[in-house]
């Protein structure tokens, strides 16, 4: 018997001896074994933004790579053969990168110096498979989703501390959000198991305050709601869900469908902050705790009286924060009564995924409304329907349409968005916030 393994020959004679490699030599070199330069453009995976948008961290084939901007080399930064990274996230304030990695066999997390010095290895063995990871924006907390339902966070300063903030027994909880001071994390937790088909069952969203790790739940479970994001001034927490019932008769049998039904949702944190989609008085808009320059709220109360009646962490004295959080708006929560505050966007129901916050507003996914099979699209001048970037600003209650065609996209602290093109490149996207119109991109190649 004669058979091929890892590209050689081995032959058994009889069939029970010990198997013998056959020394082949071939005169010239076959072309699969030259070697050859291979594309990221077509191998792009998972990357993210620092907070100022111009160094971009990006994972192709396993390996991780730092990308300054246009004119500056990209470097690579894990590119170590047999070990895998994965979801690279640039640690605010610092020049870093965290991501998971399979090093030395288990999953978990590496701290990458940007300058190529040694690697520090967090957590390997401890998390099972690593599925999602945020960095909070004072850059000393990460939030680790695993395989198994749980929700960790770990210290990326000092002592590597991992603890468990929550468990899901119905599938992996996703989302990940922290606020813009780093001391609230959001993300949705399915309470309804996936259905054996493949259906993806529903989720709800929930709220934990690291300072004391209390965790409770802002949406019931009842709708299948996901995507959370704290906005950027820390007043309101946005989240995408499915929870419009629109039937349709079908044309063919005597049957009702559905519409996408999906559609982005907003809940004041604190019970007296106003909703945005409320009626405004002609006069100036009361400015919150968090943007007064006395520190007062909209009643003209200190911060300390204001707060009183607030669950956000008080201290005797002002706490003395780090440069990255020194400009941060407060996130402070009123836990009661949360599901009651939520009210929904005035925008259509629709495919909507992949919710972001952004300066002045949020942003999210335009899924392409089309068929499984692209039938009905067969033979269309138009071409086929595309996933667009939607802008949704809060100021002035308006919708646009940042970009008309992309895969994937990824945000940083100034609302700047970059995005995967058809060909898997990135490029950077500025809001339109004058205009409303398209606002145009800058291509970056990642090849």
């Amino acid at each position: 018997m004669v058979y091929q393994r890892a590209g050689e020959i081995w032959l058994l004679d009889p069939l029970d001896a010990k198997p013998k490699r056959l020394d082949i030599r071939l005169d010239t070199d076959r072309p699969g074994r030259t070697a050859y330069t291979v594309p990221a453009s077509s191998q792009l995976g998972s990357f993210a933004l620092d907070p100022t948008g111009h160094v971009l961290a990006a994972e192709a084939r396993g390996t991780v790579h730092w990308l300054p901007g246009r004119d500056e080399p990209a470097r690579p930064l894990l590119a170590e053969p047999g070990v895998r990274g994965r979801l690279p996230v640039v640690i605010p304030g610092k020049e870093a990168v965290v991501c998971a990695s399979d090093s030395g066999g288990e999953d978990g997390l590496d701290v990458i110096p940007a300058d190529g010095g040694p690697a520090r290895r967090i957590g390997h063995g401890e998390f099972g498979r690593v599925l999602e990871l945020a960095v909070a924006p004072d850059g000393r907390t990460a939030a680790v989703a695993c395989a198994d339902g749980r929700l960790l966070t770990v210290a990326l300063e000092g002592e590597p501390v991992v603890s468990e903030l929550a468990r899901s027994t119905n599938a992996e909880v996703t989302g990940l959000a922290f606020s813009p001071d780093s001391a609230l994390l959001a993300w949705a937790q399915p309470w309804l198991p996936r259905h054996p088909d493949g259906d993806r069952g529903a989720s709800q969203i929930r709220l934990a305050r690291l300072a004391d790790g209390t965790v409770t739940d802002v949406t019931p479970p009842r709708f299948d709601d996901s995507s959370p994001a704290f906005t950027l001034d820390g007043r309101h927490l946005a989240f995408l869900s499915n929870r419009a019932f629109d039937p349709v008769h079908d044309t063919h049998l005597f049957d009702l469908g559905l519409l996408p039904g999906v559609r982005p949702y907003l809940v004041p944190l604190l019970a007296t902050t106003p909703s945005p989609f409320a009626p405004r008085s002609a006069g100036p808009e009361p400015r919150s705790e968090a943007t007064r320059p006395d520190g007062a709220d909209h009643q003209g109360r200190p911060a300390s009286e204001a707060s009183a009646t607030s669950t956000a962490p008080r201290s005797a004295g002002p706490e003395p924060r780090s440069e990255a959080t020194r400009h941060s708006a407060t996130a402070g929560v009123d836990l009661a009564g949360l599901a009651g505050r939520i009210v929904p966007f005035p925008v259509a129901a629709g495919r909507y995924d992949r919710l972001r916050a952004v300066t002045g507003g949020v942003v999210w996914l335009d899924l392409p409304r089309a068929g499984q099979l692209g039938e009905a699209m067969i033979g269309a001048a138009d071409g086929h329907p595309t996933t667009r970037l939607v802008r949704y600003d809060l100021d002035r209650c308006e919708r646009s349409i940042e970009v008309e065609s992309l895969d994937d996209y990824a945000v940083c602290a100034d609302g700047g968005g970059w995005r995967t093109g058809p060909r898997g490149r990135c490029g950077s996207s500025p809001p339109a916030r004058s205009t409303g119109r398209p606002s145009t991109s800058t291509w970056t190649g990642s090849g």
